[in-house]
């Protein structure tokens, strides 16, 4: 509930402040402004979504896929592959109950930050081109930055749970398997994070500044549905 009134707090002033002035002349623009304004919003980067499970990395690995990437061959590696099937099943059951109780605190979350992330646009714009944009997010008191920093807070215990079930996994899969073939997954699993990463459509892409998590995509197993 605290997170819930400072979020909402946070994103009501956000709001007050990201009001265009009313400008000189009809509907509150100037001579010749229309045009430019117009080009202005059409040249404006897409703004990424803010999503809390993908930041944390609540994703599943597609134990097919990585069997595959491994190079192991069925017939010969039988058991091994077992034992790897069996791994990753654990640690995706491990990720999918992290997620499911964290459902309702990234729910909020989401809602929250984009609707804060959404009314801030107009105002970094008018900061760009006053040219004080960068001072304005080093602010300790921007209302943005607030709002990440108790969003990081609330993520870190998940984050922290998935990291722990991530060295699990490593740590089986590197016993079980020889050199070259552990190899071959920390790479696969580089890429399926890599995948899952969030594109920078946006002038700050916001996921990222968030600490990153593991990434989220869709290599891999993709995102859970939660």
């Amino acid at each position: 509930m605290k997170i819930f009134l400072l979020l909402l707090c946070a994103l009501s002033f956000s709001e007050s402040q990201a009001q265009p002035g009313g400008g000189g002349g009809r509907g509150g623009r100037t001579m010749g402004g229309g045009q430019g304004q117009d080009q202005s919003e059409r040249q404006r980067p897409k703004m990424v979504e803010f999503n809390a499970s993908n930041i944390v990395g609540t994703f599943n690995y597609d134990d097919n896929e990585a069997v595959d990437k491994i190079k192991l061959k069925s017939k010969k590696e039988a058991a091994l592959i077992l034992d790897v099937r069996q791994a990753i099943m654990t640690y995706n059951q491990a990720v999918n109950e992290i997620a499911l109780n964290n459902k309702d605190n990234f729910d909020t979350l989401n809602v929250y930050m984009n609707a804060l992330m959404k009314s801030s646009r107009p105002q970094r714009g008018q900061q760009r081109g006053s040219g004080d944009y960068g001072m304005q997010e080093d602010n300790q008191d921007n209302p943005m930055r607030q709002a990440k920093r108790l969003a990081e807070e609330k993520m870190e215990p998940a984050k922290k749970g998935i990291q722990e079930e991530e060295e699990k996994l490593n740590t089986k899969l590197e016993g079980i398997l020889n050199e070259k073939q552990f190899k071959k997954w920390l790479k696969y699993q580089i890429a399926v994070k890599k995948d899952l990463e969030p594109q920078a459509e946006s002038e700050n892409n916001n996921n990222r500044s968030l600490g990153g998590g593991q990434g989220g995509s869709s290599r891999g197993g993709g995102r859970m549905g939660y």
